[in-house]
């Protein structure tokens, strides 16, 4: 028995140091976006991964839809082929046409990844019109926590929500343009959306609490825009000015922000994308005459001092393209 207690304790060993060598070896949030349509546009699919490098996974989309006769809103896949059917891996042959897909392959690889955290996003550049009258009604705020919460009771390796509204307010879609030859509707805006998200949110997380859930994460992806930002929403710093006694932060578990597209071919000279600073020239498209250009440093600084949001619970997110 001498003999082998310390293979035993060799091997017990060997199995935590694989484990923990699978994961960041930091402290900090890692973040990064999977694209549902990935499968197809790139022929990437989910156990590709490598989730050893980040800590926290967010799958986009999937679409809140208001019904405005009912004044309910629900959670609604975009692609059910993407999100529940395929197999591209082969290794989901035994399980329900709804273990399967992009979700099923999500679990997969939490296996093999356990410290990995994966948050589905809701929303997007071409799915958040509805957001505006989902948070504006308290009966919607409901009925769309509840279908949030059957979602997370039929597949409980996902660890919650990402709220990508694009944009409260003022910004996100103008109406003219395509994706896949369909026309992208016109974002609405209402003058309380920053105050109708908080609303929202708290709706969220109490109703994750309420049934149970208290570990599962919510969080938002926040704007790029320098001039808007801090008018499309209310954190610790802003919330008293804007009338409000409870902020974005007290029902998030962290939030991140665009940090690209800060110029692009909308701009009629060439600029940077993702510019840490600049825009000091009058000729550059990134130039403010406010002293606040359109770049990642002006950005962070709005978002720290004008908003509020703690330095430890914000993260630049990446571009989901």
């Amino acid at each position: 028995m001498t003999l082998k207690a310390p293979k035993l304790l060799l091997v017990f060993f060997t199995f935590i140091n694989l484990i923990y060598s699978q994961q960041p070896q930091h402290s900090n949030k890692v973040i990064g976006y999977y694209a549902q349509w990935a499968i197809y546009t790139r022929d990437y699919n989910v156990l590709e991964i490598e989730a050893d490098k980040l800590t926290h996974l967010l799958y986009a989309f999937y679409n809140p839809v208001y019904d405005s006769d009912n004044d309910t809103a629900s959670l609604q896949s975009l692609d059910e082929y993407a999100d529940y059917e395929h197999n591209e891996s082969g290794l989901l042959t035994d399980q329900p046409t709804k273990g399967k897909g992009n979700i099923g392959e999500l679990k997969l690889l939490k296996q093999n990844f356990p410290h990995l955290k994966v948050l589905i996003s809701v929303g997007g550049w071409t799915r958040s019109q509805d957001f505006p009258a989902i948070a504006a009604s308290a009966n919607a705020r409901t009925t769309f926590t509840q279908s949030m919460v059957e979602f997370l009771m039929e597949y409980p390796w996902i660890d919650g929500f990402d709220f990508d509204w694009e944009f409260p307010i003022v910004g996100g879609t103008d109406g003219n343009e395509f994706v896949n030859d369909r026309l992208i509707p016109k974002q609405p805006h209402t003058d309380d959306d920053h105050k109708n998200f908080v609303y929202l949110l708290k709706a969220v997380r109490e109703g994750f609490d309420a049934a149970g859930m208290t570990e599962k994460e919510v969080s938002i992806s926040m704007g790029n825009n320098v001039a808007n930002a801090a008018g499309q929403f209310i954190g610790p710093a802003n919330e008293a000015s804007n009338g409000m006694t409870e902020n974005i932060m007290d029902f998030c578990d962290f939030v991140s922000f665009f940090g690209y597209d800060f110029g692009g071919n909308w701009n009629d000279k060439t600029c940077y994308n993702a510019p840490l600073f600049g825009g000091d020239n009058l000729n550059d498209p990134l130039h403010s005459p406010s002293g606040r250009n359109q770049v990642l440093d002006e950005l962070v600084d709005v978002y720290l001092t004008d908003v509020g949001i703690p330095a430890d619970k914000k993260f630049l997110s990446p571009s989901i393209n």
